[in-house]
């Protein structure tokens, strides 16, 4: 992962053992994936992989949130198990096949399937489309040092307030605090933030 001079990361991606994740290691884990509250994937292991994980999860009617990248096309098989979409605006246009506004987008890409489509934008907030309407929060201001893992941060504070039972609007902010706090820092793991410390943040914000 290298950062540019405006704090943007640039991924250079060689799947090594993530290539290597089956079906098989999925059904070793399948209890663990059936007790949970939420599975949260993303597209760095084979697709074929993802989608029997889908399935198991579905199955034992286990939300699941997916984080679109890195983009590519999804087959309707996929969209229609996913409960959370989760993409930025880049990954928006690979997957919905559509450019321009991305409300829209979002909205058709609804039809195809999900449950919701959350939309990263950047220092232009988020959005979360689902068939009850769409809610928009802003991004918190901050200092940008280095954006890697931003996206992870936000998708997996997302996924845990949303279990907890909060509202759409603050999980939005919730997990736009946690990475709004990580971009501050370097580095994608000793950046991540604590509970406490998004607490905090979000409590100097009101």
């Amino acid at each position: 992962i290298f950062v540019d001079d405006l704090a943007e990361n640039v991924i250079v991606l060689d799947p090594g053992a993530n290539a290597l994740l089956q079906t098989a290691d999925v059904d070793v884990s399948a209890a663990a994936i059936r007790s949970s509250g939420a599975l949260l994937m993303q597209l760095e292991v084979p697709l074929e992989t993802i989608l029997h994980a889908a399935w198991v999860a579905e199955a034992a009617e286990v939300h699941v949130v997916l984080n679109a990248a890195p983009a590519r096309p999804l087959p309707q098989e996929l969209l229609r198990m996913v409960d959370t979409l989760v993409v930025n605006e880049a990954e928006l246009e690979v997957v919905s096949g559509s450019r321009g506004n991305p409300q829209n987008a979002a909205s058709d890409l609804l039809e195809r399937g999900p449950g919701s489509v959350l939309v990263t934008l950047g220092r232009e907030g988020c959005l979360l489309v689902t068939h009850g309407g769409i809610i928009t929060v802003p991004a918190f201001v901050v200092t940008a040092v280095d954006t890697t893992a931003a996206g992870d941060i936000f998708t997996a504070a997302y996924a845990v307030a949303s279990l907890e039972g909060r509202d759409p609007e603050w999980c939005l902010r919730f997990a736009a605090a946690a990475a709004a706090i990580k971009v501050t820092r370097q580095g994608a793991q000793p950046g991540m933030p604590l509970r406490r410390e998004v607490e905090q943040f979000l409590e100097s914000r009101i």
